[in-house]
């Protein structure tokens, strides 16, 4: 299973020692910060593909990536130096080796970065914004789900010359 506490965590880690400005998650009951600042959101997670289901230690576990999309918004006088610095980092390979550590996180792509500047009363507040996407591996245990072990089949079968035949059989699985 993926620990979402410990990738919100890297997450907010490297968008904070990148940027070095307040990073936050957005939608929070708290104030905001003074400008300027960053916010984080988690927008989607989306299962890619099928799961690969493996056997390995006498356990079955399903395996497969997992696509997020992080949503940064940047606010104050420093926002698109800001995201043009994050934009820039993600293709650097310590940024890439700080996500992977511990977490296995792999950059998709980021998408370019947008005005969202925004009038608040009498001054404009600037604001930019761009999405990052990123895989995440899953491995999860389904060993302790439910199994079949033994099932039984009868039925008629229908011989084209010699007319029908019941059948009945039992199939054991195990032991």
């Amino acid at each position: 299973m993926i620990d979402w506490a410990d990738i919100q965590e890297k997450l907010y880690t490297v968008v904070n020692q990148v940027t070095d400005l307040t990073v936050i998650w957005a939608n929070q009951n708290a104030p905001q910060p003074d400008t300027p600042y960053i916010t984080l959101n988690i927008t989607s997670i989306n299962k890619t593909g099928f799961d690969d289901l493996r056997y390995e230690d006498e356990k079955f576990n399903r395996c497969g990536l997992r696509k997020l999309n992080l949503s940064v918004q940047a606010y104050g006088n420093d926002a698109l130096s800001a995201l043009t610095t994050l934009k820039n980092s993600l293709e650097t390979f310590t940024v890439e080796q700080a996500l992977k550590e511990d977490t296995e996180i792999g950059i998709i792509e980021s998408t370019d970065i947008n005005n969202t500047t925004v009038l608040l009363d009498t001054v404009f507040e600037q604001r930019y914004s761009m999405d990052i996407s990123f895989y995440i591996p899953e491995n999860v245990d389904i060993s302790d789900t439910s199994q079949i072990d033994s099932t039984k089949i009868s039925g008629t079968l229908k011989e084209s010359l010699t007319g029908t035949k019941e059948i009945e059989t039992s199939i054991s699985v195990g032991d």
